[in-house]
């Protein structure tokens, strides 16, 4: 009885810290009135790793886990859906397009009864120099080469390889770019 008490207090307590994170990051701080300066200080100190980087505003954060390397740029209304344990790392010099969204959670659909079963996260990892393209998507456990170009559109589902144009829904490579 006592485990289930604290339990219940636990997640009581959970919710409230992200009650407190949706206000405070994925409203004022995403607001177009908050200097992009002030809100580079304010993620700092709310506990996310950026080196250098840029976040424009009106992006949704569902997390601390998120790391951006220096000179990465990432644009309006991005969506880090970094739930549970998994993180999104994006190395440095990359540049995130309008409304690309990150998902590190996916179900287990192996039960015939229960199609969207347990959660699994997985990390995602974009190394260095990417460009990720205009409303693109990334799965989780990703891992997005150094030096790739992902189209706009693009529905990353595979790992892809470094120095490579990536297109298409279920992206696939297109060519090599030297």
């Amino acid at each position: 009885m006592i485990l289930l008490s604290r339990i219940a207090r636990s997640t009581r307590l959970n919710n409230l810290k992200q009650y407190f994170w949706d206000i405070l990051v994925n409203e004022f701080l995403a607001s177009y009135l908050v200097p992009d300066n002030f809100r580079r200080v304010c993620l700092l100190m709310a506990g996310l790793k950026l080196r250098n980087a840029s976040i424009n505003s009106h992006c949704f954060i569902g997390s601390r886990r998120l790391v951006l390397g220096s000179n990465t740029y990432v644009n309006r209304e991005c969506l880090f859906n970094n739930e549970g344990n998994a993180t999104v790392y994006i190395g440095s010099d990359c540049a995130i397009g309008y409304r690309v969204s990150f998902y590190t959670a996916r179900h287990d659909y192996s039960d015939k009864f229960h199609r969207a079963g347990q959660t699994i996260t997985e990390d995602i990892r974009i190394e260095n120099g990417c460009w990720i393209g205009a409303n693109s998507i990334i799965l989780s456990g990703i891992r997005i080469g150094e030096g790739c170009v992902i189209a706009a559109g693009s529905v990353v589902t595979e790992n892809c390889l470094p120095n490579y144009l990536y297109a298409g829904i279920l992206a696939r490579a297109i060519r090599k770019i030297d």
